[in-house]
């Protein structure tokens, strides 16, 4: 059978799921599929609100396009929206944490990472993002685990999914 709604795990093979309706029902099966989806992982550094911060995966609610921007993470999606906003005439740079041939040795990142760079993406591979904050006139700075800051109109983060885990309450299931 399938459900949907709200998922709450109440033991290691029960589950109550409140649906739409407001109503809710109390599934126990020996093995369940609790297929809950995914949402951009934001890392700590960037918990904080700033204005010109976004998640790379919703880059088209952008209300206007930045000048420059810097994407953060260079993984599939992340140079997705670097080609994207080169595309458009953004001015690009990705800063991934990973070196350039650990980044080269996956086939799919490869020619992506080929395809930003005919379009005038820059990169800064080998070091990671550990902090954003808020700048003058409206930019963001980034900090750099060197310690070294930059700054750019706008951040698309790209650095990974987490499943919807918050609400299922997984200590009952003893996960």
């Amino acid at each position: 059978q399938v459900w949907a709604g709200s998922p709450v795990l109440t033991s290691t093979q029960s589950v109550t799921v409140a649906s739409s309706e407001s109503t809710s029902q109390e599934l126990q099966a020996p093995q369940m599929l609790i297929a809950i989806g995914t949402e951009p992982r934001r890392p700590r550094f960037a918990n904080g609100e700033l204005p010109d911060v976004f998640d790379a995966a919703r880059m088209l609610d952008v209300v206007a396009l930045p000048q420059e921007a810097c994407v953060v993470g260079a993984g599939v999606t992340g140079l997705r929206a670097a080609c994207l906003l080169a595309w458009w005439g953004v001015k690009v740079r990705v800063i991934d944490g990973r070196s350039r041939d650990s980044l080269l040795d996956d086939e799919e990142i490869s020619a992506q990472f080929s395809q930003a760079a005919e379009l005038g993406v820059s990169f800064e591979c080998g070091e990671d993002v550990i902090g954003l904050m808020a700048g003058a006139g409206r930019r963001v700075v980034i900090t750099l685990e060197s310690g070294h800051h930059q700054e750019t109109q706008s951040v698309f983060l790209a650095t990974g999914r987490q499943g919807r885990t918050d609400e299922l309450q997984l200590e009952n299931a003893e996960l």
